[in-house]
């Protein structure tokens, strides 16, 4: 488990709501909504020994990251579990 000082260790109660919490390990970003998830995956990732990084980040802000990486590095696979990134987009119609 990430110790205290890990970027998605708790910030503050009730702050998880409106997170994003992300997790790089080699080329690959996964995002999560919820912060056990993400712990887990970051503990899988540093099992497996790779580089891992992580992060909470405002909704707003990872959709700013993630259009600045698939521009600037198409090679990195980002993985969003998150329930929003499931919802399909909104049609003419609604």
């Amino acid at each position: 488990m990430p110790d205290k000082s890990s970027p998605i260790a708790p910030s503050s109660p009730g702050s998880g709501d409106d997170r994003v919490f992300v997790v790089a390990a080699g080329d690959t970003l996964y995002a999560f909504d919820r912060r056990p998830a993400a712990a887990m995956q970051y503990v899988i990732c540093v099992g497996a020994n790779l580089d891992v990084d992580a992060w909470q980040l405002t909704p707003a802000r990872w959709d700013e990251v993630r259009r600045e990486l698939a521009e600037q590095l198409p090679e990195v696979e980002i993985v969003d579990t998150r329930a929003a990134a499931r919802k399909p987009p909104p049609t003419a119609d609604s």
